[in-house]
């Protein structure tokens, strides 16, 4: 890609960090319509369809078929719609890639110019496919600017991340935050939550499915 296209990343006249939407779209182009079959995003979920793992991703086994030849056959667009209608709850697959291409850009300038935004979050459990990016990339700016928040103070960055189990930690004034019931922010600390296995091997690869945070509500 560098050779051919140049670097994918560069700044812009501001000296802020940005993606070339031109290199990136590329990049997407051959993950999903890629005509070396065995790269493409959907025959990588067929491979993982064939693997034994301990915990099989439900939604491969219903999007898969024996046809008459015996021959196993893996139906994408079955796939990509049962993803996003039972991980993603229907929700708007434009709205998802945007925030996704936020987190791209979050995690560039983070690691290299410093915090772009204390507040900013992924608001989704999972991540979009390759071809719905490729999609909706022409609509998304790469030169976008988060907002300006300050840091959270340590005990709201505490109550954001810690279970009921873990309230020793807190100052005695703020643990009834998070262990009684009667508190006006306990919904963000569920005693039982579901944990994702599906597709994995191993127990602690499973993402637990936890509330997101209010901000203002904690504060």
């Amino acid at each position: 890609m560098y050779s051919k296209h140049g670097h994918i990343v560069y700044r812009n006249k501001k000296n802020v960090l940005c993606i070339n939407k031109s290199n990136f779209k590329t990049i997407l182009q051959n993950l999903c319509l890629n005509k070396d079959y065995t790269k493409n995003e959907d025959f990588i979920l067929y491979s993982k369809s064939q693997k034994r793992i301990k915990y099989p991703d439900s939604l491969l086994t219903k999007s898969i078929s024996i046809n008459e030849e015996g021959q196993v056959c893996f139906d994408f667009d079955s796939y990509h719609k049962l993803y996003y209608q039972t991980r993603m709850d229907n929700e708007n697959v434009k709205k998802i890639t945007h925030e996704y291409f936020k987190g791209l850009l979050f995690v560039l300038r983070y690691y290299i110019d410093g915090m772009p935004d204390w507040h900013w979050f992924y608001p989704f459990n999972y991540s979009p496919f390759c071809c719905d990016m490729y999609n909706n990339i022409d609509s998304f700016d790469f030169e976008y600017i988060f907002e300006i928040h300050e840091p959270l103070n340590l005990f709201e960055q505490l109550l954001s991340v810690l279970p009921s189990s873990s309230s020793e930690i807190l100052p005695y004034s703020c643990r009834s935050l998070i262990t009684e019931k009667t508190s006006e922010i306990i919904e963000f600390y569920p005693e039982t939550f579901k944990i994702d296995l599906e597709g994995k091997n191993q127990e602690w690869e499973g993402h637990p499915i936890l509330p997101f945070i209010n901000l203002e509500k904690l504060k």
